[in-house]
């Protein structure tokens, strides 16, 4: 009988243990980025025109950032809208503490109207996190073609 009581006192330190344990080094992984700069669109564009945006992030929690399990930089305001064309992915992995610049070539909307530039970190199934980019009201209006100068 003593034997046995020694044994069940020994699996459940065990399992005080392994609880105490398993919860913290699985709560460290964290997801977290921080806007750094970015080259948005003109404050007013032409409709319909194609132009290059670029977004800088830094990863700043623990986990490795990778296209193979669905990180990219997704449009916000309204949240994953395609206005702007849909989400940018990564073209390599993003270390904890590395910044990565998303850089895309964008066609503005054909209709003219105020849009909302905005994008957050997006791991695809998982969670949006991180901080936003600076929203940027952008109005998109009909251009008219610029004749050719004569000669």
């Amino acid at each position: 009988m003593k034997n046995s009581s020694l044994q069940t006192y020994a699996l459940i330190g065990l399992a005080l243990l392994l609880g105490g344990l398993l919860p913290f080094s699985a709560a460290s992984a964290q997801n977290d980025a921080q806007f750094i700069t970015h080259f948005p669109p003109s404050s007013t564009v032409c409709a319909n025109t194609g132009i290059p945006i670029s977004v800088t992030m830094q990863n700043t929690g623990d986990t490795n950032w990778n296209s193979g399990t669905g990180y990219a930089l997704g449009s916000q305001n309204p949240r994953d809208n395609n206005i702007w064309g849909g989400w940018i992915g990564l073209s390599r992995n993003v270390v904890p503490g590395e910044q990565f610049e998303f850089v895309k070539w964008i066609n503005t909307p054909s209709t003219p109207g105020t849009y909302n530039f905005q994008w957050q970190m997006v791991q695809d199934g998982v969670e949006w996190f991180g901080a936003t980019t600076p929203n940027i009201s952008v109005q998109v209006q009909n251009c008219a073609p610029v004749p050719p100068t004569p000669p």
